[in-house]
Formats: structure tokens, sequence, C-alpha cells
């Protein structure tokens, strides 16, 4: 695997637990080029700072229509996503929610942009988990276990 050096440029704490970390290239003239809902592994240690190349197993494919859910962290990819989708003019809705509103991640900057009808939130998902008997949620991490292709 090719790793390619980058440095730093801002620092954010969305929630306790996820951070918005804005990179620059280190020795290249650029970073690699990435598409909505890839991932890249970083390396740390002597002071550097090395990502590796995109790898994207969850791509945004061509649609009529675009229906996204995230759970908490999840939303990252599905972020990109749908920035690519109000690019090109697609047409999607975003459902979001989170264990709390403290783990809820991006949402102010959802509703600014996008609003209510392209980003449903439930930034307290804590009354989801007491649903009545015989109710069923599915998030994505639920149907990639259970093998559900296209997720």
């Amino acid at each position: 695997m090719t790793w390619t050096e980058a440095v730093v440029v801002s620092h954010s704490l969305m929630t306790p637990d996820t951070a918005v970390i804005d990179l620059a290239p280190g020795e290249r003239p650029e970073l690699p080029a990435y598409t909505a809902g890839a991932h890249i592994d970083v390396q740390t240690g002597s002071g550097r700072l090395r990502i590796s190349p995109p790898r994207n197993r969850f791509p945004l494919v061509t649609a009529r229509r675009h229906l996204l859910f995230a759970d908490g962290i999840g939303i990252t990819s599905l972020l990109a996503m749908v920035h690519q989708l109000d690019a090109e003019g697609g047409d999607y809705t975003l459902h979001y929610c989170a264990r709390s509103r403290t783990h809820a991640a991006f949402v102010p900057q959802l509703k600014e942009r996008f609003g209510n009808d392209r980003a449903a939130t439930q930034p307290d998902a804590a009354g989801v988990r007491q649903r009545p008997r015989g109710i069923r949620r599915y998030g994505l991490d639920h149907l990639r276990r259970r093998g559900v292709n296209g997720v």
C-alpha cells in the first residue's frame, strides 16, 4: 500500500466521540481523489501523519431517488453523499438519529444547509430503544451484519 504524507490544517470536536480533521498535502502537490462514501486509514508516529489511498466499499450509485439512513457515526459517509447529491440536483432524503443530542454530529450543519425536507434528524433517539413489542428498527449496520446486498 502506498501511503501519502498529510498535514493537519484544522481540528474541531463535533461530539465527544467525533472530530473533524481537515488535511492538506504534505510532500505531494495534492491528496488522492476520493468518492463520496470513501474511507482512509491514518498512520501517525515520529511527528508524521500518513494516509492510505481512499477505498470505497459503500459507493453512491445512480438511482431515481435516494433514501439515506444513518445512525451515530454512520453519518460521515452519508454526509459526503448528501453533498454530492445536492450538487448534482439528486432526489434524496436523509434520515439520521443518534443515541443522544451530545452524540449527534453535524445536526446544525444539516439543518442549516438542507432543511427539514431533505434531512430528517432525530438527535435524541433514546425513545427508539424503548419501542413497543413487535417493532423492529433497522440501520445500515444491522443490514450489513445480515449480508443485505448494496448496503
